[in-house]
This record gives structure tokens, sequence and C-alpha cells, in this order.
């Protein structure tokens, strides 16, 4: 999971199409995913196996990380979409 956070945070001042604002409402809603995650995986890791946790939480968080990568490489600047998937990959 720092791996998530971090490549945003890293690459924030590179796109240059989003305003500042726009970032902080990103950021704040890849937060709030990111710790309603943390609380519901804590409630199925107690309840499920930990390796199919792990498993299905990698490859969605992957996937995610891939449609994001492909906004990027088709110069898809939607910035709600970026909000939504980084909501989604916070999630997982």
């Amino acid at each position: 999971m720092h791996y998530g956070r971090s490549s945003y945070a890293y690459s924030k001042p590179f796109i240059t199409w989003i305003d500042n604002d726009f970032k902080g409402w990103i950021d704040f809603t890849f937060l709030i995913c990111y710790a309603t995650g943390i609380i519901y995986s804590g409630v199925l890791g107690d309840r499920v196996d930990i390796k199919k946790l792990y498993t299905i939480g990698l490859f969605l968080s992957a996937l995610s990380y891939i449609a994001i990568g492909l906004l990027g490489i088709y110069e898809i600047h939607n910035k709600w979409a970026l909000l939504v998937l980084l909501g989604l990959n916070g999630t997982f």
C-alpha cells in the first residue's frame, strides 16, 4: 500500500492539467477510501483466508493502476476518472 500512496504524491507536480484544488480532492478521496478499506480489510481478514484476501486486493489494486496508466498513455485528461480510479485503489 505504501507504493500506492507514494506514486501519486511524487507525480502531483507533473500533473499540470489539474488545478491544485482538485488535487486536494483527489488526495481526500484516496485517503478516505484508504481508511475505510483498512477497516473493512481488518474485518474481512478475520473471516476470510488471508491469502485470498491479499491476492484479491493486490489484483484489484493492480487493475486500478493499469487503468490509471492507460489514462496517461492515451492522453485522456479526465480528472474525474483519475479521482474515481485512485479512490478505488485506496479501497483495495
